[in-house]
């Protein structure tokens, strides 16, 4: 067990949230589910603003939503997001558009594992149980070519299928989506329309003289 102060370096979250705060739907959703408002479901934060991801058709498919944006080519980077199960308990992530296509992984919101994969190079990845049955689900790789990236969010229907005809209106609850230029995720940083950066932590404690230095 670490103890002792511990410091998080700066990051910067470019990903946007689910929703803006005006309520505009900032993920695509043609993939046969879409994420939806909930407020009958705790996020990690303490708060009810969790989202859950729902499936809209009952077609033989996928069950997606993704975010793109430019990212620089060699960089690395980390795709992370805050899962908890519903209806279904098996998550899969990847992003594609670039090369090499990054992760591929099917995480168990059951027992909090990893249930296949990684399909595609990955240079690390995980999956941290952080209370009340939720999540995060986490990966890292680094693109040698193409700048435009698509990170999917995946409802699969067990460990190793994500093709499958759906219920509608069943899904998994989904917060805190982050992109950023790590190994490893960092705390989540919020952002609604844009990059926000959280500066590194910085420790400092007051002079004092000891009678015992005399």
């Amino acid at each position: 067990v670490e103890t002792g102060l511990i410091l998080e370096q700066g990051a910067t979250n470019s990903i946007q949230n689910f929703f803006s705060n005006a309520g505009a739907l900032q993920w695509s959703s043609n993939q046969n589910s879409e994420p939806v408002a909930t407020s009958s479901v705790t996020a990690p934060d303490g708060s009810t603003t969790a989202f859950k991801q729902e499936i809209n058709s009952v077609a033989n498919g996928i069950h997606s939503i993704y975010h793109y944006g430019s990212v620089p080519v060699g960089q690395q980077l980390c795709f992370s997001v805050y899962a908890k199960a519903a209806e279904y308990d098996r998550l899969y992530l990847y992003t594609d558009g670039i090369a090499p296509t990054i992760g591929g992984i099917f995480y168990n919101l059951l027992n909090g594992t990893i249930g296949g994969g990684p399909l595609q190079p990955t240079d690390s990845y995980g999956i941290e149980n952080v209370g009340d049955g939720w999540y995060r689900c986490w990966f890292s790789g680094t693109p040698t070519s193409g700048t435009t990236a698509y990170f999917h969010i995946d409802i699969a229907q067990s460990d190793n299928s994500r093709t499958f005809v759906g219920a509608v209106g069943d899904g998994i609850y989904l917060w805190g989506p982050q992109r950023e230029y790590s190994a490893f995720p960092s705390s989540y940083i919020y952002t609604d329309t844009g990059n926000v950066t959280r500066s590194a932590d910085v420790a400092t404690s007051p002079s004092t003289t000891r009678e015992q230095d005399f």
